[in-house]
């Protein structure tokens, strides 16, 4: 009547009205419903935004130890792309005397249900060489709480730990 929009969900079904055809309609107002859900599409977009052009490692992986989720930040940060670490263990990435470690806090944190913080792993680039990654880390529970994986992100520290090496090295104390 004022002339504004609204969304409508409109259900029809053929009738009798004194005993001539009729079509019977329901008219459910769904404006609030659509209005939500444009908000929800603009909150995803601006999310993948953010995650897409982050230059941090955000992943997931499931509680098996397999990448499920990988931003491209992976690429220039390990020399991977996408399809060559989702799916895959964890294990074969990480090197293997940090592996004990990763197993026993995987193990632990499934059990608790909780995640991890400044996490600092060696993880092999492709090309070989080796990175320090810093990982934080939430657990994805399911709706009965239990963990099915986590989400979370790395980024490279390894100049930083090369400086404090040196420096060890030279003999000078290293502050953190």
């Amino acid at each position: 009547k004022d002339g504004s929009v609204y969304w409508a969900d409109v259900h029809t079904n053929v009738a009798q009205y004194l005993g001539k055809p009729a079509i019977q309609m329901f008219v459910v107002d769904i404006t609030q419903r659509k209005k939500a859900e444009e908000a929800l599409s603009r909150s995803e977009d601006r999310i993948k935004s953010i995650v897409s052009t982050s230059q941090e490692w955000i992943w997931a992986m499931d509680s098996g130890g397999h990448h499920t989720f990988s931003n491209p930040a992976v690429e220039k940060m390990l020399g991977y792309r996408l399809d060559e670490i989702i799916g895959h263990d964890v294990s074969q990435f990480i090197h293997e005397d940090d592996m004990s470690t990763v197993r026993h806090l995987l193990s632990r944190c499934i059990k608790d249900g909780v995640g991890w913080a400044n996490l600092v792993l060696r993880w092999r680039h492709k090309d070989g060489s080796l990175r320090y990654l810093e990982s934080n880390a939430m657990p994805i529970l399911d709706s009965t709480g239990v963990v099915t994986g986590f989400q979370g992100s790395d980024r490279d520290i390894t100049e930083r730990k090369k400086a404090e090496e040196a420096l060890r090295a030279s003999g000078k104390a290293v502050e953190r």
